[in-house]
């Protein structure tokens, strides 16, 4: 944890308030701290993300999360509508402070012009459990936890599977940025590392079922690939 933090305050330094740098950082220390390897962190960059200092040379570093994008919208549908509810239960003075871990039903969603009305109704429906401890029966919400907290404070969670990543979606997302290779050439003409990156808390996420169907890519230009695991901190090397 300690190596950790080290490779990510580096990071943080650099890239100030960009949260998708802050995410990409993340990861990379992550990566780092696995990797096991006297690998150094040099800058946050683009095109590619990263430099690295490995064995006294520079090394180009390109970072993808790999998602499904239509779980990924569904996900965002909710995350809007509780981000909404936490600012307006602030202005809730009879209600203690606590962390409401909201857990959304599979596959619930909404039409855009009812998002107001779900607003209120799942206002309504946390109200209720935090002063009475049930839960109002619903299309939306599946279960809520509650913990002390500082502060009013809603997480969500959505309660769904993941799904199995593929071979095929590794070598779509491997080929995406190998289009890309030649402008990171161009602007670094170093070697290129790909760090891919699965297994995050939500549906839109992937995770590896059978690590033994996982496939190496040796005809890749880049000089390594990297898978991460992120929820279970697993690192598999591709090339």
């Amino acid at each position: 944890m300690q190596m950790f933090e080290k490779y990510t305050n580096i990071l943080y330094k650099q890239i100030g308030e960009n949260k998708q740098k802050q995410i990409e950082s993340c990861h990379v220390g992550k990566f780092l701290m696995l990797l096991g390897d006297e690998v150094s962190i040099v800058e946050a960059t683009e095109q590619p993300d990263f430099i690295l200092k490995y064995q006294n040379s520079e090394i180009g570093l390109e970072h993808q999360i790999i998602v499904d994008y239509k779980e990924k919208i569904q996900e965002g549908q909710f995350e809007t509508i509780i981000s909404a509810i936490e600012k307006e239960l602030q202005n809730e003075p009879d209600l203690p402070n606590f962390l409401a871990n909201i857990h959304i039903m599979p596959y619930a969603t909404y039409k855009l012009h009812e998002k107001k009305k779900v607003i209120s109704l799942l206002k309504n429906i946390v109200i209720k459990y935090i002063k009475t401890g049930e839960l109002k029966e619903n299309d939306y919400i599946e279960h809520i936890s509650i913990q002390p907290h500082s502060f009013k404070s809603l997480s969500i969670i959505h309660s769904w599977w993941q799904n199995n990543i593929t071979q095929d979606i590794l070598q779509q997302a491997i080929e995406k940025k190998e289009a890309k290779f030649d402008s990171y050439q161009k602007s670094h003409p170093i070697p290129m590392w790909l760090l891919l990156v699965i297994g995050g808390i939500g549906s839109s996420s992937y995770i590896i079922e059978n690590h033994n169907t996982i496939e190496k890519f040796p005809n890749s230009r880049f000089s390594r690939i990297y898978l991460l695991e992120d929820i279970y901190l697993n690192l598999y090397q591709l090339k």
